[in-house]
């Protein structure tokens, strides 16, 4: 049975698989945008938090764009379960993530969904990445 590990948090994601009876990395997917902080500059020179109207809520451009990135992440979980790339899936999300990616996901790969963990691993190096997987 081909599993597949999800990491991730909304700055971004690494995809874990058996191979050869060890686990790897086989892909890291950053996604910047997601790290952005409420009063980041949103261009060169500018000061202070993007221009928004008034009555947006404060945490909105976050919260959107956390929902952009479980969506990509969604899409590429999609395309390996249709390419036959695993069959079944654990997630291990930053909390607040874990909830957004579970409903940004597809019926059908919801459903290869054998665990989850709402850990904010996406700090850890590979190596101990790993060795705390291969602990789990």
């Amino acid at each position: 049975m081909k599993t597949w590990i999800v990491i991730a948090h909304r700055g971004g994601a690494r995809l874990v698989d058996e191979h050869d009876d060890k686990l790897r990395v086989f892909e890291n997917i950053d996604f910047p945008e997601g790290r952005l902080r409420e009063g980041t500059p949103s261009e060169p020179g500018r000061r202070g938090p993007p221009s928004r109207p008034s009555s947006e809520p404060r945490d909105s451009q976050r919260s959107h764009m956390t929902s952009v990135f479980a969506g990509q992440l969604s899409d590429k979980l999609q395309k390996g379960r249709n390419a036959g790339s695993y069959d079944e899936l654990f997630l291990i999300a930053a909390p607040r993530f874990l909830g957004v990616l579970r409903q940004a996901l597809d019926t059908t790969t919801a459903t290869m969904v054998r665990g989850t963990l709402d850990k904010d691993y996406c700090g850890l190096s590979d190596h101990e990445l790993l060795k705390r997987l291969e602990k789990l």
